[in-house]
Formats: C-alpha cells, structure tokens, sequence
C-alpha cells in the first residue's frame, strides 16, 4: 500500500546513529531510512560477500488476543490462519469487500496471541479496519508496535553471527519460524526469512522487546542498506 504524499515521514529509534555514522537518508515505506553511507557500492558488495545489519522499523505490530482470535482473523485474511502451527507464521492479504488490496500481512502463532505484522506508513488506517469489523467476535485488538523494534542480518554470514549472538541455529528453522533468544541481555524473537532473490543463505531478523532497547544499548548499524 503507498503512504500518501503529504503523509508524515517517520523517524525510527535508530535515526540518529544513522545519521552518526554519516548516512544519506531516504524515505522508504514511509520512513526516513538510510540509502547509503558514502560508498554505496563497497556497501553493496559487504552485504553480498558478508553481512549487513538492516534497519527494519517500518514495520507496526498489532497483537490479538481473545478466544476467537484465530476465526476472526481467519475470516477476514487471505491465507490459512487457523492451521498455522506455534511460532510459525505466514502471509495474508487484507482485502476491502471489492478486492482491493489494503495492507499484506505477516500473522505468527504465538502462545497467547496473534501477531499480525505490516507497515508503520498504513498503521493509523490498519488498526481501524481491523478493529471495525470486531463485532460479535470475543477479540480485542492492541498495537503493540512501540514495543517492539526490528533489524535484520542478511549476507551469507548472515546465519552465523546469527548463532553467534543467540545461539539460534537459522538453518533449522523454517521460513517464518520464530525462536525466542537474547541478544545480550535484550530478550528477542529470531525469525527466519528467505531471501526474495533466492539462492543465498537464510536471512535473520531480530524482534527485540521494545524498540527503545535497541537504540539505548547502541546497536550499531554501520552497514545498512536500504531493504
């Protein structure tokens, strides 16, 4: 989904270690994201040879809970909620009653809840459309977005530091799996994701409860590039 023209561009937690290490700022999915950092093109070739470290808070997370949580969801989303297993996740289009694509959505089982994953640009629109159509279903919707905050590892040792940092082994993980670990002492779930161009290693990403977390502890990310 596009974010309006005159829509207000977004700051994530890290913007200003980005802007530090000397980026050059973009906006992409509604948020102010780093294009480069002065050598595009060594960057590039890290992050093909190595790894990069991805700012990835575009993202919004809206959590929910409630017996009828998975029918509800199942209903009104494209792909199968209701035999998703725990910590495994898939994704689903939200369609208005004339098919028009709203938002595409990542939904994960998680033990007490679903959490559906979009983007930070329609967060405001999303949560509305979904709340709307809670009528008679036992589901309460919360945004849970400020709590968390999202990098991702992606290069061929992308799973090896991965293991390194957690001990989560990527390679064991199907696409869309979660595992909860630490990084440090910062609780995070690991979700493995295949690349879109295929034919490299697993990509991490990193879900770390709360966004603040990941600026205050300095997570540094001098290889950025834009997603």
């Amino acid at each position: 989904m596009q974010a309006p023209e005159s829509a207000r561009i977004i700051e994530t937690p890290l913007a200003a270690l980005h802007q530090q290490a000397g980026a050059k700022m973009g906006a992409w999915f509604g948020c102010a994201l780093p294009g480069d950092f002065g050598d595009w093109e060594r960057e590039y070739w890290f992050a093909q040879k190595s790894v990069a470290l991805i700012d990835k808070n575009y993202r919004c997370h809206l959590s929910f809970t409630g017996p009828d949580r998975v029918r509800y969801l199942n209903a009104i989303l494209t792909n199968n909620i209701k035999d998703l297993a725990p910590s495994h996740g898939n994704v689903s289009l939200l369609l208005n009653p004339q098919g028009r694509i709203l938002a595409e959505i990542e939904t994960y089982a998680l033990a007490e809840s679903l959490l559906c994953v979009s983007y930070a640009m329609i967060q405001a629109r999303l949560a509305e459309t979904l709340e709307k159509y809670i009528i008679m279903d036992d589901v309460t919707l919360t945004d849970d977005t400020q709590r968390f905050g999202t990098l991702a590892l992606e290069g061929p040792s992308a799973a090896a530091i991965v293991t390194e940092l957690t001990g989560v082994d990527l390679n064991s993980l199907v696409d869309l799996e979660r595992q909860d670990a630490r990084v440090g002492t910062i609780p995070c779930s690991i979700i493995r994701r295949s690349p879109v161009s295929g034919g490299t290693p697993p990509v991490g990403s990193v879900v770390a409860d709360a966004a603040g977390e990941i600026e205050s502890r300095g997570w540094r990310a001098h290889r950025v590039l834009r997603a």
